[in-house]
């Protein structure tokens, strides 16, 4: 094929998903001090990514040794009407990702996601907010933004409802919790920041994501 081949960039879809978020609001992002900024996505699986400051403007957190945040594989007690041991793909047990993400979630709560009830819906919010929590321990940010497809399948209603765990989980400890919307670049998020990484590629500079906003939460 030689020549005729366009250079090629493979990435996790969780990390264009937090670059997107910063590139759809960098500038009153940067402004009001909301960084570090999460990225989570809650589909069939959970994961989240973190943007954090620097000294030039901002850039993709990693471990030392170059590892991804890795929270949707951190271990959690979790409350559901399963409470038993679920093993996750990772191979670990128990993982933030078994109690919310929609793989694990018929056998955790006896419902999928595209049936769940109420209570089902409370009950997960409460689990994420406990993920989150453990995320703001380790890391602090700032601002959080939920993408992924049950996410938006399940709506305002439900981020709300984690906003409300969140506020109660925060006052009791005497903190400021951090800003948590749906993205407002909605179900394309992540494609937008994988457009985005081939642009700064092509042309050195990440672009503006500020048109592509679609929802003010």
């Amino acid at each position: 094929i030689g020549d005729s081949v366009p250079p090629m960039i493979i990435e996790n879809d969780v990390r264009t998903g937090v670059i997107a978020s910063i590139l759809s609001n960098l500038d009153e992002i940067k402004n009001k001090g909301e960084l570090p900024l999460l990225y989570a996505a809650m589909g069939t699986g959970f994961g989240a990514e973190l943007v954090v400051p620097t000294p030039n403007g901002w850039k993709v957190y990693q471990k030392q040794g170059g590892g991804n945040l890795e929270i949707g594989h951190k271990h959690l007690s979790g409350k559901a009407i399963d409470q038993s041991t679920i093993k996750c793909g990772c191979g670990n047990i128990n993982c933030v990702e078994t109690w919310v993400g929609g793989t694990h979630l018929k056998k955790r709560y006896g419902e999928s996601p595209e049936f769940a009830t109420e209570d089902t819906k409370r009950a997960v919010a409460y689990n994420l907010r406990k993920a989150f929590s453990m995320v703001g321990k380790e890391y602090s940010p700032k601002l959080i933004v939920l993408g992924g497809g049950i996410a938006f399948s399940w709506g305002k209603e439900f981020v709300e409802r984690v906003v409300g765990y969140m506020r109660e989980y925060y006052h009791r400890i005497h903190q400021e919790p951090p800003i948590l919307y749906l993205s407002r670049l909605g179900k394309d998020t992540q494609l937008f920041g994988a457009w985005a990484t081939a642009m700064r590629e092509k042309t050195g500079s990440w672009p503006d994501l500020s048109f592509a906003v679609k929802n003010q939460y």
